[in-house]
């Protein structure tokens, strides 16, 4: 009985108006204190969130250009090496001991106009 009475006396010197203890007004107002605060960080986060976004999609984007750009050059490369290989095999045909034989007949000038007359492909 005298427990139940110094409890009641001491619920009674934590309560404050309306009943509520001070202590639970405290955490209340703690607990505010951080809501606000996490609301705070999640916006500038989210903001933060935005602005890398964006900066990844530019980044996609340039990489799949370069992409397209390493593509291509090598597309290139592979046709030019084929017109040097076919270039060399051309030279290599005119100036071979056996085609000198065609060369004095006059044939050669038709293999020079036909070197002069290939194309190297343009650099874009």
């Amino acid at each position: 009985q005298l427990r139940a009475e110094r409890a009641k006396a001491e619920e009674a010197s934590t309560v404050g108006k309306g009943g509520v203890s001070h202590e639970f007004v405290e955490k209340a107002q703690k607990l505010g204190k951080e809501l606000e605060r996490y609301k705070e960080e999640a916006i500038r986060l989210d903001r933060s969130n935005d602005v890398l976004s964006r900066e990844v999609e530019g980044l996609r984007t340039k990489c799949k250009s370069h992409e397209e750009d390493h593509e291509f050059l090598v597309r290139q490369m592979v046709a030019l090496k084929r017109e040097n290989s076919r270039l060399k095999s051309e030279l290599e045909r005119f100036s071979n001991p056996t085609s000198n034989e065609q060369t004095q007949s006059g044939s050669a000038n038709s293999g020079r106009m036909f070197l002069s007359s290939q194309k190297m492909p343009s650099q874009g």
